[in-house]
């Protein structure tokens, strides 16, 4: 568990207190009069201690599960705990019975023995198999038979096979957005997906295929848009209010089948986004797309840093204004620089680093000047009340720096451990007067440690 002893007790404590409001005041009219007179924070304490619990104690990712999977068993141990505090109930009928008692051994250490025996049941349950078809706003010309992020496959069907879930959902009188879906994907040279996740929890299957979309979305944005400084509106005539890098999304619909499982209709965009015509024959599109790893789900470490940080360059690609753009590609650069705490005001001089050693063109001193800028107009955006103007320069210097760092990432740092990548950066330091000597310094230190990571993958 991530949590300390006592964070996990006072959760505990604000999760029972609520459970036993519930009890004491079983009819409607006596709970909503309980509530009237608790305090107005009462069930936001409760829903606080009960997704933190779900999040924070158990080992989701290695479960298979997400909170909300998890939530019914959290909310049946706290059932259990509060009955067994509560000397006025005589209860003997726990959802989770175990050895452990609250009076022998505590709160914590009782909560802990049911968490125990909740993962054991998981751990015995059968996987859930569940089955999605999507369509992406891309045209492929020489569509690839399949594209993997984590250990999913996304295969390609056909427009046929499409329509025909399509009118399968629509056969289900509970199964709502079909025709919203149908008049969203008219007219339109969608591509259409399917692919199939084996999980413990629903959940937790849909989670990961929208890590797994968005990440896909980053990779082909970053391939065809790096080192791009010209805004979607200049290449292609976009209006105001859409997106001012790329249109390549998430799917706006998703339908959703499978074991166990209702058919269901998802729609997080009720507009058709413009079709993006790619060319996959073309062989450095393919390439450059591979040389980007998306590692596995759940992943920590530097791996863990990566995937976010490509999931905050993505966001910030399709967003429509020109501060939620520099701030998302700033989350991205600092992410990538491994800046903590103390070292904030080092970020730029990092992400320079980073400029130098994975752009191919020395950068100009108008470049410079406003690099040096960013922190700044950062800074009084956060921390001051008459806060400047973010430029659209400094959202296209932004966005160069975020792709300096991924480039540098998938050319110098995969596969390193994260400390040495931290090293390498703090060794990057570029202060006056040294500056360009301590950028020759950090350069050869990282190509020394490359080559001995590459003796060392050539080991047997």
């Amino acid at each position: 568990m991530s949590l300390e002893s006592e964070e996990i007790h006072q959760l505990l404590e604000w999760a029972i207190d609520w459970q036993h409001d519930i009890s004491r005041n079983s009819t409607p009219d006596a709970f909503e009069a309980s509530e009237r007179s608790s305090s107005p924070w009462a069930r936001h304490r409760s829903n606080y201690a009960f997704e933190k619990l779900a999040q924070e104690t158990f080992p989701l990712y290695d479960l298979g599960i997400a909170p909300s999977d998890i939530m019914s068993d959290v909310m049946g141990i706290i059932q259990d705990l509060a009955f067994e505090s509560d000397a006025e109930v005589d209860w003997d009928e726990y959802h989770y019975p175990v050895e452990e008692s609250i009076e022998e051994d505590g709160l914590v250490s009782t909560y802990e023995a049911k968490v125990n025996q909740v993962i054991a049941e998981i751990g015995q349950g059968e996987q859930l198999e569940t089955i999605f078809y999507f369509p992406l706003n891309i045209q492929w010309a020489g569509s690839p038979p399949e594209i993997e992020i984590f250990d999913i496959t996304f295969q390609p069907i056909s427009e046929s096979e499409w329509s025909e879930q399509l009118s399968e959902f629509r056969r289900y009188p509970d199964t709502f957005g079909t025709g919203t879906v149908e008049s969203l994907c008219e007219d339109t040279d969608y591509s259409y997906w399917t692919t199939t996740i084996q999980s413990k929890g629903r959940s937790y299957a849909a989670n990961k295929l929208n890590t797994a979309l968005n990440l896909l979305c980053a990779k082909i944005n970053h391939t065809l848009y790096c080192w791009e400084i010209q805004r979607l509106s200049e290449r292609d005539q976009s209006s105001p209010g859409n997106p001012r890098w790329s249109w390549i999304q998430e799917p706006m619909a998703v339908l959703t089948a499978g074991t166990d499982h209702p058919l269901e209709v998802a729609i997080t965009n009720r507009s058709s986004p413009r079709t993006v015509d790619l060319d996959w024959t073309n062989g450095d599109l393919p390439e450059r797309f591979e040389e980007i790893p998306s590692f596995n789900y759940g992943a920590d470490g530097l791996a863990g840093i990566f995937q976010d940080a490509l999931l905050e360059y993505q966001r910030a690609m399709l967003e429509t204004e020109r501060q939620n753009a520099f701030f998302g590609f700033w989350r991205c650069i600092e992410e990538l620089t491994l800046a903590g705490h103390g070292e904030k005001s080092e970020i730029v001089d990092r992400a320079m680093w980073a400029y130098s050693v994975s752009a191919s063109e020395a950068h100009e001193i108008f470049f410079k000047t406003i690099t040096e800028q960013l922190y700044d107009t950062r800074n009084k955006w956060v921390h001051e009340a008459n806060w400047g103007d973010i430029w659209e320069i400094h959202e296209r210097v932004a966005k160069y720096l975020a792709d300096s760092l991924i480039q540098l990432y998938i050319d110098d740092f995969y596969g390193l451990d994260q400390n040495v990548v931290a090293e390498a950066f703090r060794y990057a330091r570029m202060e006056e007067p040294q500056r360009e000597k301590k950028q020759r310094q950090a350069k050869q230190r990282l190509e020394a440690l490359n080559e001995l990571n590459n003796i060392e993958q050539d080991c047997p």
